[in-house]
């Protein structure tokens, strides 16, 4: 049997993030099994904030300790955008 293990970083602003090396989903909100996956499309489907994805899936809407996550995946992607010279308006964590 084969194990595969996530690698861990800190981002810029020290939250811990978490990406299988093979490129497989993990839950993100554990309260309410929201995968990193399913956050991802949200914002590519145009979810700017924490709240945001929270009202569209309930991720951090119950204990709360995933928001953070999930405003680090929004800086994510707002620095890939960045990167790719698209405009990325603000993105804010509430």
């Amino acid at each position: 049997m084969t194990f595969f293990e996530p690698w861990v970083k800190f981002d810029s602003d020290n939250h811990l993030q978490f990406q299988f090396q093979d490129g497989r989903s993990m839950y993100v909100c554990l309260c309410k099994g929201i995968s990193n996956r399913s956050i991802r499309r949200l914002v590519e489907d145009g979810a700017r904030t924490v709240d945001e994805i929270g009202a569209r899936c309930g991720a951090g809407t119950a204990c709360g300790t995933c928001r953070l996550d999930i405003d680090g995946m929004l800086k994510d992607a707002r620095s890939a955008a960045c990167d790719r010279g698209a405009h990325a308006e603000p993105l804010a964590a509430k």
